[in-house]
């Protein structure tokens, strides 16, 4: 018993060495050092990633930092991710829900989820890391100066309802940002938000309830391409505009060579873009859903009423000038972006106003006009004829086959809509609901009938039926070569959806948005 004793006691003894030999000091320095070396290359990785996501935000690759020894990995790809043991990162840049990410964490829109692994010698660690680029939240953002005189309301909404905006005691606090001075005055002026200025803020007989933030840095500010919407002139899918009307209604696109006046009834968009190569002047209000692009100034008289169907953008080169009258304030519900100036008087203006100068010159200017921040302004989006639910938005001739988008129109190798990609079979032949897969069929089964109607309202008719159904087929090529130059331009997640859009956020470097808000070691 004694001698069981003895062993049993040696054996502890024996264990007890070897494990204090294993943590000697030598042997704790090298694993110490190793433990600094996979933070240092963990660290590396995660700032390549970023690197690559600052000048491609959709990238989806693969880093790779060290060497066979010392390594570390930041992966967007599963098999990698598999074989290299770490988790896969997670982009959701072009993401407008929620979203599940790597781990079951829930992730928000325009974030990314990174994991990096480093590995050296036997020792690992893995880091997580959530960057999140929140979107623009400026109810009134310059490069130049802001000179604002009440009475005056800035403030913001989560979401808007109905046909009027919420009890002040509801509303969300509304932010200022000028990369000049600010300049607000009474009476009954009041921000419920931030104001900052990189210069000075003057507040005479004005109530900020945010903070005052003078001498701030330069705040990012979008730069939209104006002459990128340019849609040319293919009749095939752009209306070409007089001089002036009465009054104006723009379903799908529509361009003015020179300016556009609309005396009396103003602009109504239904899914439209209105392209102006000039001036424009428009005399009672802009309402319904789509944009305004203008190479010069824009003038709005007259405001219209507050609804969720109506939301429209205006970007212009030139000053923008929204008047309404003293007294009796109509609303402008939508995003307002120039890049010389921004003028408004006494309107209720809902959504995100935005003056930018590549100078830095420029000023927005604003008297008797409450001004309330609406998400809905920053992201406006509109069907694109064609592509839309069930392939409407063309007058016949041909329509998209059940089941596509717009997205297997696109070429992944070349990385261009490929209008070659219509044909009968991804976009049939189309008439008065009927759809055929072939233009003999469709031409056979009209039974001598009278060819429809041109859709110019001219009142004349397609030469031949197979003239109109050909129609179809072009409408669709000339859509998709407006999108792939508008996609090259900016990349666009909207378009694969078979939709334009003009997104403030897609106009600003994501990595001046970017904001790490969540770091932890796995």
């Amino acid at each position: 018993m004694l001698g069981v004793m003895f062993f049993a006691l040696l054996a502890l003894v024996l264990a007890s060495t070897i494990a204090l030999m294993s943590f000697s000091p030598t042997a704790l320095a090298k694993k110490r050092d190793q433990e600094g070396q996979c933070e240092e290359l963990t660290t590396s990785a995660l700032n390549q990633a970023f690197y690559k996501l600052k000048q491609e935000p959709g990238f989806r690759g693969t880093v790779r930092v060290g060497h066979d020894r010392a390594w570390a990995v930041v992966t967007f790809d599963p098999s990698v991710a598999s074989s290299s043991a770490v988790p896969v990162s997670v982009n959701l840049f072009d993401a407008t829900t929620p979203t599940k990410g790597s781990l079951g964490r829930l992730l928000p829109p325009n974030s990314v989820q990174l994991f990096a692994r480093a590995k050296v010698g036997p020792t690992t660690l893995t880091v997580e890391n959530v960057l999140h680029a929140p979107p623009f939240e400026y109810s009134i953002a310059t490069s130049g100066a802001l000179v604002a005189s009440g009475p005056m309301l800035v403030a913001g909404v989560k979401e808007l309802s109905g046909s009027s905006l919420p009890p002040e005691s509801e509303l969300e606090p509304g932010h200022v940002a000028s990369n000049g001075s600010v300049s607000l005055a009474g009476p009954s002026t009041r921000i419920t938000g931030d104001v900052k200025a990189v210069g000075t803020v003057s507040s005479s007989g004005a109530v900020v309830e945010g903070q005052i933030e003078e001498h701030h840095s330069e705040v990012a500010l979008p730069s939209i391409p104006v002459t990128s919407y340019d849609p040319g002139t293919d009749p095939a899918i752009v209306r070409t505009l007089d001089p002036s009307y009465p009054g104006l209604t723009v379903d799908g696109l529509a361009r003015r060579a020179g300016s556009l006046v609309l005396n009396v009834s103003g602009l109504q968009l239904q899914n439209g873009l209105l392209y102006v190569d000039g001036n424009l002047t428009v005399n009672g209000g802009v309402s319904g859903l789509g944009a305004i692009v203008c190479t010069g100034d824009v003038t709005v008289n007259g405001g219209g009423t507050l609804s969720t169907t109506n939301l429209a953008a205006i970007v212009a080169k030139g000053r923008v000038t929204l008047n309404g009258t003293s007294g009796s304030r109509g609303y402008f519900r939508g995003l307002v972006y120039s890049e010389t100036g921004l003028e408004a008087s006494y309107l209720t203006l809902v959504g995100a106003f935005v003056q930018r100068s590549v100078s830095g010159s420029g000023e927005i200017k604003l008297t008797g006009c409450d001004v309330v921040y609406d998400p809905a302004a920053v992201q406006i989006a509109w069907e694109i004829p064609g592509f839309g639910p069930g392939g409407g938005g063309f007058q016949g001739g041909a329509r998209l086959a059940d089941g596509l988008t717009a997205s297997d129109f696109f070429d992944k190798t070349t990385g261009h809509f490929d209008s070659t990609r219509v044909d009968s079979e991804r976009v049939p032949y189309s008439y008065l609901g009927a759809s055929y897969s072939s233009l003999e069929e469709a031409v056979s089964s009209q039974d001598g009938a009278s060819p429809p109607k041109l859709p110019d309202n001219s009142g004349g008719r397609y030469p031949s039926w197979e003239a109109f159904f050909q129609a179809g087929h072009d409408r669709y090529r000339a859509q998709l070569a407006y999108m792939d130059k508008l996609n090259q331009a900016r990349s666009s997640p909207a378009l694969f959806h078979g939709k334009f859009s003009l997104d403030l956020n897609q106009f600003l470097n994501s990595s001046d948005r970017m904001r790490v808000v969540f770091w932890r070691d796995l």
